[in-house]
Parts: structure tokens; C-alpha cells; sequence
């Protein structure tokens, strides 16, 4: 999974599909896209519906360890996990005797419990439950039409390419996550493909700073950018008018320079994460058994990534939002907000009411010049008002 991040590697997954139309039906199911993840509904043992993310950067099964608690599944042995975050994580394994996801059967899983706690804070989920990886994908032919918030399960032995989608071959890394070939600024590398990431495109740190790109596309605006296994991620976002997928020109980017330490991002065996942000200006279809992804042109492919305008990143805390990041010498920093100010109201409506992922959107929309924001900072609240302006010149 991503979360901002890259992978998430989880090992020793069995997967056995007991759906009986697996070898002859197309399975179709609506999805939701929250925050550019794809989530389904999923129930576990017959309970449910929960929220599961579909995620190509996963080699296996997630449950949140609340839910595994409510549920009364034993956990087991204990594994350390490292992924964008700088931190190890401790997450235990159990047992899935059956899961239903978006209609497709799987018995006798091998999963893994995880605190989702801190993601549910700092990203802002409401609903977080779980997560569907690699045995998915090895089971069936998955195509993601997100114009249309539709998912199609194939039976790899009867499915066919449509003659309008660009094929990409494509390796594994770790055995599990699909790696493409990329090309920025006329150098070439090789790129993971996550569809827990949130974002468009992260450059990991010794590949960027290899080639010195922070010259070539700064200078960028350092932030959180996102909360992983491990911890906050942090980077640098910048401009990108062109990243070409596999011979495939894709423009307008918002990416990020990875700052990380240690951990997914800093990986020097790759160049980089292509995220969400991208893969929905297509029509996706990932074929594991053929190892292949599929890309087919939607209308609108080329619009523009647009950029938080107002420096702060923004998560929840109990149903209001708090701040768990300031940008230096942004219009937040200038009014005076800090990290760990507690926001109850924007332009007057009570952040109780309002829906964080849009709020997100709206500090991002060119059309919006100033904010009013009411702020709790210990016992003392007062109102202050943010003068937006673009972070990043626009190309």
C-alpha cells in the first residue's frame, strides 16, 4: 500500500478463490474513490460490508487491528514491516476463513492485522477496514474504469485485450509489485506501480539526486506529503510538464522528491512510484498472469494536477481537523497557524460539517483568493484569515 509511500510488502499469503463463476463470468462492481484510492466493500466471515483498498503495492491481505479485535480473530506471530515511512512497524499475522470482496470469494487467507489508527487521523479516512493485495490480482484480470467508478474481475483464460489499449509489459519487484519502465527530463528508469499512492509521480532519493533533477524542475515546496507504514512522508513537490509511462506522454504533474532516510523511498534499486494521481487519467487493466498492464485513453487525461495553495496539511481529530503540517513561509505560516492548532470552522461552517478530502480539493482550486479559519489553540480560539496563493508556478 502507499499512503503517499510506496510498498508495503507483506509475505506468506495463500490464496485459494472458491467463486464458482471465476472461470466462465466477468464480475462488475461499483467503487469509491476516496482520497485517489479505490475501495471496495468487503466482508469477512459474512459480516460487513468494510472497506477494503485495492492496492497494487501490497503482496497480500490487511485487516485493521480494531476490526480484527471486533471480529474476535486471533492474531499470531509478530512481523517487522518497512515501507515509505522512516519507522518499522510491528504487525501480526492471522487467518481469513472466508472474504467477499466486491463479489469474489477467497478462502483461508493469510493476512496481516495493522494499526490504522494514525492513518485515519493524519490522512483522514472515515472508513479504513482493510486492505486487498497481490492474491487478487494473481486471480484474476483486474480493469479499473474510473471514469465510470467501475471495477471488472476477468478470468484471465477469457479475457482479451480491446484493440484501443497501449500494453505494457511490466516485472515485480519483491515478487509482488508491479515495476514499468518511466522516462523524466530525458532520463530513463524503472518505476513502481501503486495504486495505494495517492499521489502522481515520487522520484526516490538517490535516483533524483543522481541526476540532480531538483535543478531541473525547482525549486519545489517542501511539505508532508503523506502518511505511511513508518511514519509521515516527506518531500519536496515540484512541476513536471512531461513524465513519459512506458512510451506514453503524461502531462501536467505534481510530483514529489522524496526526502525520506530510509525505508521504500529511498531505494536506489528504482527510480521512483507512480501513483493514483496518474493511473485514473486511464482506463487500467492489470493482467498478472500475462505480467502486463493495459492503458486505455479516457477524455480529460491531460488536465493538470493542481497544488495545495495554502500550506498546510490538514487531518482529523475527533470531527474536527487539526494540523499536522505547516509549509515555512506559506500563507498558513504567515497567518500565524502552527502544527497541532485545532481548526473547528472555515469561512464560518463548522469543520464537523465539512468533508476534509474536499476541503483539501478547495485549497487547491485556483478560483479561491482567502480563507477565514477558526483555530483552537489550548483553551483560547480566534479567528485568522489565509491569503491563498500558488506554492508552484504553474507551467
Amino acid at each position: 500500500m502507499s499512503f503517499g509511500k510506496a510498498a508495503w510488502l507483506f509475505v506468506g499469503s495463500l490464496c485459494t478463490v472458491t467463486t464458482a463463476a471465476a472461470a466462465v463470468l466477468t464480475i462488475a462492481s461499483p467503487f469509491t474513490l476516496v482520497d485517489n484510492r479505490v475501495f471496495l466493500a468487503t466482508r469477512l466471515d459474512g459480516k460487513g460490508p468494510y472497506a477494503f483498498l485495492l492496492d497494487t503495492g501490497v503482496d497480500g491481505w490487511a485487516v485493521a487491528t480494531s476490526l480484527a479485535h471486533d471480529l474476535a480473530i486471533a492474531q499470531g506471530k509478530a512481523k517487522r514491516i518497512t515501507g515509505a515511512g522512516e519507522a518499522r512497524d510491528t504487525l501480526h499475522e492471522l487467518k481469513l476463513r472466508r472474504v467477499n470482496l466486491a463479489g469474489l470469494s477467497f478462502t483461508d487467507q493469510t493476512a496481516l492485522s495493522a494499526d490504522f489508527a494514525a492513518l485515519d487521523a493524519v490522512i483522514g479516512f472515515r472508513h479504513f477496514d482493510g486492505i486487498a493485495g497481490k492474491p487478487v490480482f494473481d486471480a484474476y484480470v483486474v480493469d479499473l474504469d474510473f471514469a465510470r467508478s467501475r471495477v471488472h474481475f476477468f478470468s484471465p483464460a477469457k479475457y482479451s485485450a480491446p484493440a484501443n489499449a497501449k500494453v505494457i509489459p511490466f516485472g515485480l519487484y519483491e515478487k509482488a509489485i508491479p515495476v514499468v519502465d518511466g522516462e523524466i527530463a530525458g532520463i530513463k528508469g524503472r518505476f513502481l506501480v501503486d495504486l495505494g499512492d495517492r499521489s502522481s509521480l515520487t522520484l526516490f532519493g538517490p535516483f533524483w539526486r543522481a541526476h540532480h533533477l531538483e535543478r531541473v524542475f525547482g525549486p519545489g515546496v517542501v511539505a508532508i506529503t503523506g502518511y505511511g507504514l513508518g511514519g509521515p512522508i516527506k518531500g519536496e513537490l515540484i512541476r513536471v510538464p512531461e513524465f513519459t509511462l512506458a512510451g506514453i506522454p503524461v502531462r501536467g504533474i505534481v510530483a514529489r522528491l522524496s526526502l525520506q532516510k530510509s525505508g521504500v523511498f529511498n531505494s536506489a534499486a528504482l527510480a521512483g512510484s507512480i501513483g493514483t494521481g496518474i493511473l485514473k487519467r486511464f482506463e487500467v487493466t492489470f493482467d498478472y498472469p500475462r505480467r502486463r498492464m493495459l492503458l486505455a485513453e479516457e477524455p480529460g487525461q491531460d488536465v493538470p494536477d493542481e497544488a495545495d495553495r495554502s500550506g498546510l496539511w490538514l487531518g482529523r481529530k475527533g470531527r474536527e481537523f487539526e494540523v499536522f503540517g505547516v509549509v515555512p513561509n506559506s500563507p498558513a505560516a504567515r497567518s500565524g497557524i502552527r502544527t497541532g492548532d485545532i481548526i473547528t470552522a472555515i469561512n464560518g461552517v463548522p469543520t464537523k460539517r465539512l468533508d476534509l478530502f474536499a476541503t483539501r480539493d478547495e485549497l487547491k482550486s485556483p478560483g479561491e483568493d482567502t480563507d477565514s479559519f477558526t483555530l483552537k489553540r489550548g483553551s483560547h480560539s480566534r479567528v485568522v484569515t489565509i491569503a491563498l496563493r500558488d506554492l508552484l508556478p504553474r507551467n
